[in-house]
């Protein structure tokens, strides 16, 4: 992102940026696009084995992993709260058939909860990415947030497995295999 913005110096009003972007190791098209601009890359983890592996600001201070957790708290207590109103045997539960955002999140090595229904126990179980919580448990669904929050190791973990089971399973051609095959059994 944009670092200075230099103003002033040039006529018309002209503004020169300076900028850098953060990418990380799934940024393969843009670390692939730099290799072939020879455009140097530097590996800040490398850099400085102190840094901050992850970090959250808002409003313009620093939050710990506990306190997004219990800003989060009184919104899930809501939730609990409007569902408690619903007419005895309703069903509140949305079953996502497909999940497609789970595997782009994974794709991009980030670690996913999800409700143990629908189609999230089979995806996570053949990529071994997230964490499942007893649907409709806020305590449950608070428990598995905490628990990624607080451990950054595993959390790290979970997504480069994640990233790679997608990668290895559900990358185009393996999809696009799958499509004709599926295709040529209807036709059968």
């Amino acid at each position: 992102g944009r670092m200075l913005s230099l103003r002033g110096f040039f006529a018309d009003d002209q503004v020169a940026e300076l900028g850098g972007e953060l990418i990380d190791t799934g940024h393969t098209a843009i670390r692939g696009l730099a290799a072939e601009l020879e455009i140097p890359l530097d590996d800040l983890a490398t850099d400085d084995p102190a840094l901050e592996r992850e970090t959250w600001f808002f409003e313009g201070r620093l939050l710990t992993a506990r306190e997004i957790v219990d800003e989060y708290r009184p919104i899930a207590e809501r939730v609990v709260a409007d569902l408690a109103t619903l007419p005895a045997g309703a069903e509140a539960t949305y079953r996502e058939p497909k999940g497609l955002y789970v595997l782009e999140a994974l794709a991009n090595a980030t670690p996913v909860v999800q409700p143990a229904h629908g189609s999230f126990p089979e995806m996570l179980e053949l990529t071994g990415g997230g964490v499942l919580f007893e649907p409709g448990s806020v305590p449950a669904l608070v428990e598995a947030l905490e628990g990624l929050l607080s451990d950054a190791p595993g959390r790290r973990e979970l997504g480069r497995r994640g990233q790679e089971a997608v990668r290895r399973q559900f990358n185009d051609d393996v999809m696009a295999s799958r499509t004709a095959e599926l295709y040529r059994q209807v036709r059968a």
